[in-house]
């Protein structure tokens, strides 16, 4: 999986192509005009095919401790091609089916260990079309004597990819269909993620966001405010990053136009620290986010980073 891409926080993810291709929709029926006798043209007598079975999609987990799929089920198979009716909607109609969708990825990666017992599903499979939901009948001659039924293609199998502590997974007595690897799931030399150089690994990482704030002036001056240890008042500001990474992160955006009351998301600056939250005043709303992450090292005994108060100014 080191080709997929990474997320704000430069860890691994799912990339846009890891959801499998959908289906090619069926042929039409093409039957002859029934007044000129001529094929070629689209008309009332012609049936379109069953449309293409979607895309299995992706799934990816990511744990500290341990992930178990227990007597459960994870799905990403591919859908099943539509099928075709007759104008009773009783029987098979004219029309290819559709072809099936292929399977998605399924990816787990735990610190500890990855279990699939007790017959739990982990289903990453092309999708498979019956008689009943995937079947078309076509007329290979022009006289329309013969006809011809079958289902839609099958759809290609999806990617299995399981990261644990060993790199086993035993998942005797559960169904797990799709193209399978597995890989220990533990930083390179340097501490990065396996197969991704240049990107730590962090094990525990967390992202909180605020609601937009409303400053209630078009061009406001903000003014970060700190709380002073040596006082008993609070005054500001009040966080704990407990020698872990903590940052406060802050973005502002102009009213819109087309939306008043609300912030224009189209205009909004990059997320800021709080620290710099004056370089980016004159804009009417505003919003902060927290950021957490722990490393490898923490054992959950130790004090926890933490805020407990965040205090920006608004002045004129």
């Amino acid at each position: 999986m080191s080709d997929q891409g990474a997320n704000a926080k430069d860890a691994p993810t799912l990339g846009e192509g890891a959801g499998g291709a959908g289906g090619g929709g069926g042929g039409g029926e093409d039957d002859p005009d029934p007044v000129t006798d001529e094929m070629g043209t689209a008309g009332p007598e012609d049936a379109g095919g069953g449309g293409g079975g979607g895309g299995g999609g992706g799934i990816q987990l990511v744990a500290r401790g341990q992930i178990k799929i227990d007597s459960s089920i994870i799905d990403a198979s591919g859908g099943v091609g539509g099928r075709t009716f007759d104008a009773a909607l009783a029987d098979v109609g004219e029309g290819a089916p559709g072809g099936c969708g292929a399977g998605g990825t399924i990816w787990l990666q735990s610190y500890g260990d990855v279990l699939i017992q007790n017959g739990s599903t982990v289903n990453a499979g092309g999708g498979i079309g019956t008689q009943t939901t995937n079947i078309g009948s076509l007329h290979p001659d022009a006289q329309d004597n013969a006809v011809v039924k079958g289902l839609g293609g099958v759809g290609g199998d999806g990617y299995l990819r399981f990261e644990d502590s060993d790199g086993f997974v035993n998942t005797l007595g559960s169904t797990v269909t799709g193209v399978r690897s597995v890989a220990t799931f533990r930083p390179d030399a340097n501490g990065d993620f396996p197969g991704h150089p240049g990107l730590p690994m962090t094990v525990n990482a967390s992202t909180g966001y605020s609601r937009w704030f409303n400053a209630e002036l078009d061009t406001p001056t903000y003014v970060p405010l700190f709380d002073d240890p040596l006082t008993p008042e609070l005054e500001g500001t009040k966080f704990d990053a407990a020698g872990q990474m903590l940052d406060i992160l802050v973005r502002t955006a102009p009213g819109s136009l087309d939306t008043p009351g609300r912030p224009d998301l189209v205009l909004a600056t990059p997320w800021t620290p709080l620290i710099d939250v004056g370089n980016i005043s004159d804009r009417r709303f505003l919003q902060f986010r927290v950021d957490f992450e722990i490393g490898l090292s923490y054992s959950f005994s130790e004090p926890r980073p933490y805020v407990d108060f965040i205090s920006i100014a608004v002045e004129l």
